[in-house]
């Protein structure tokens, strides 16, 4: 007998639920025909209120030691750890939330075990508000709303500036050149460290604007 297909939890939460929630987006490189899911350079994580960055991979290391932000940045090496760490502090009524599935497709390659019942969709519950609800949706474009932009344009929610498509991966990449030792940071050009603030702010911005996200969806619903 064929295995029964779960059901994908897309409803919108309560209020309560909404800013109880734990918000997350990772930062890294796209899969391959060599790694499906490669570990994630990064983390963001907005709960209750709070910001703050957890970079794993060594080759960061003393950029997230001395990153040029106001927030918490974090160097922690044990990431499937860490994971499995954050995954046990939610639950379904503290549930992970981010944009898509590749989060909770990530962490469950690295924790080797379901977070399903925990973990919620921004993108999923947002279509199928605006589907189910057209009418509070007057300003919607079915051609924008697969995107975060996307999305925060409809629902008036204001963000930052975003990076450019491979914006976040070619700052990485140029970052990686002067991140890995402490003498090379030391000596890093003002133009390296810009890119790695803007990468960790564009991480922020989408972190933060999920919770608006949902709390603008409840005003409307």
């Amino acid at each position: 007998m064929a295995k029964k297909k779960k059901r994908v939890n897309n409803n919108l939460p309560k209020r309560e639920i909404i800013d109880a929630g734990c918000y997350i987006d990772f930062e890294g490189f796209a899969g391959n025909e060599h790694q499906k899911f490669p570990p994630p350079v990064l983390i963001g994580i907005f709960r209750h209120g709070n910001f703050k960055q957890i970079v794993f991979t060594e080759k960061y290391r003393w950029a997230a030691l001395d990153p040029g932000v106001s927030h918490s940045v974090e160097y922690r090496p044990d990431r499937a750890e860490y994971l499995s760490e954050l995954a046990n502090s939610t639950s379904q009524n503290k549930p992970l939330f981010a944009f898509s599935y590749y989060e909770k497709n990530i962490i469950e390659f690295q924790v080797k075990h379901s977070i399903e019942r925990r973990y919620r969709n921004v993108l999923g519950i947002s279509k199928k508000c605006f589907n189910r609800k057209p009418e509070a949706f007057p300003e919607r474009s079915s051609n924008k709303l697969n995107t975060l932009m996307g999305i925060t344009e409809t629902l008036g929610v204001s963000i930052p500036e975003k990076l450019p498509k491979g914006g976040v991966t070619s700052r990485l990449r140029d970052v990686r050149d002067y991140s890995h030792t402490h003498q090379a940071w030391a000596k890093a050009p003002a133009g390296i460290r810009k890119k790695w603030r803007e990468i960790l702010e564009h991480n922020r911005s989408d972190c933060e604007c999920l919770h608006e996200v949902l709390a603008a969806l409840r005003a409307r619903v």
